[in-house]
């Protein structure tokens, strides 16, 4: 007989997502616990963006006049994420990594919470930085009808495809990791055959891990009669100059300004407006 206990409880799935902000100095209200940092938006990013990208601060309003950091309050909720704590009132269900949770940013310059906002509703925020969508498609199988049952749509900023999130158990409480920082841990390893071998298998394995949880959440929506918007974020266009990765098809180049979050890495508000705007849009069709 076989001497497995599954042990993906509900509350071990939530403090898993807890503990990956544990790092960072916080403190504690109405049982949500507040932050100032969470990584790579962090006291040593900011003073080495002070000294490299001074004026990129300044612009984006994360210095005050005395030169100092403005402060971000990273709330998290008692079930790990950045939104109210759950409730069966409705909602919009946000889906996605750091790009969603907003990294860098205040709360309010978000692209979900100005989507929830726009329609009046609450705005559940399931964006974990540095993850990809196994989390989501595995919540929405089995816990979103309890934990969340009043969804009037579900939206999705599409992390990259090549995160595949690990679970590990350690002193019987599970923790999260991505498989990046497993590679990146064993160099002694990346040479070997096995190694390369393995690595050269994760191009294909990631996009069917990618193409098998966006085709989860897509079922779901439909099963369930909800909205489902997906949106990529490869393919946003900002201004000649700005970063390849992001490129709209058919956008205007000279229509937007590009943004940074406090980290001077993530979108800024700009870009969360412009997702925002087209995630309405989608939305009110």
């Amino acid at each position: 007989m076989s001497q497995y206990k599954p042990n993906l409880t509900l509350e071990k799935f939530y403090s898993a997502i807890s503990n990956r902000h544990n790092v960072w100095e916080s403190n504690i209200n109405s049982g949500y616990t507040h932050y100032k940092f969470i990584s790579p938006d962090d006291e040593d990013t900011f003073k080495n963006n002070l000294e490299k990208n001074y004026k990129r601060l300044l612009d984006n309003n994360w210095l005050d006049s005395n030169n100092n950091i403005v402060d971000i309050d990273y709330r998290i909720n008692k079930q790990g994420f950045r939104c109210d704590h759950f409730s069966d009132e409705e909602g919009i269900l946000f889906l996605g990594c750091s790009f969603t949770f907003g990294v860098g940013l205040h709360e309010h310059q978000t692209w979900a919470y100005k989507v929830a906002e726009h329609f009046g509703v609450k705005c559940w925020n399931l964006g974990i930085p540095g993850h990809g969508l196994d989390l989501h498609s595995y919540f929405l199988q089995y816990h979103l009808k309890s934990e969340l049952p009043n969804i009037k749509a579900i939206c999705v900023l599409e992390p990259p495809p090549d995160r595949i999130s690990l679970i590990y158990e350690h002193d019987n409480e599970l923790a999260l990791l991505d498989y990046f920082t497993l590679i990146h841990a064993n160099t002694q390893d990346q040479k070997t055959w096995t190694h390369r071998d393995f690595l050269h298998s994760l191009e294909l394995t990631y996009i069917m891990n990618n193409l098998k949880n966006l085709k989860i959440i897509e079922d779901y929506c439909l099963k369930e009669n909800i909205k489902y918007v997906n949106f990529n974020s490869m393919t946003i266009s900002f201004k000649k100059g700005f970063d390849s990765r992001f490129i709209r098809k058919g956008m205007n180049k000279d229509t937007y300004e590009k943004s940074f979050a406090r980290d001077c890495q993530h979108h800024g508000e700009s870009e969360n407006t412009f997702i925002a705007n087209q995630v309405i849009e989608k939305l009110d069709k």
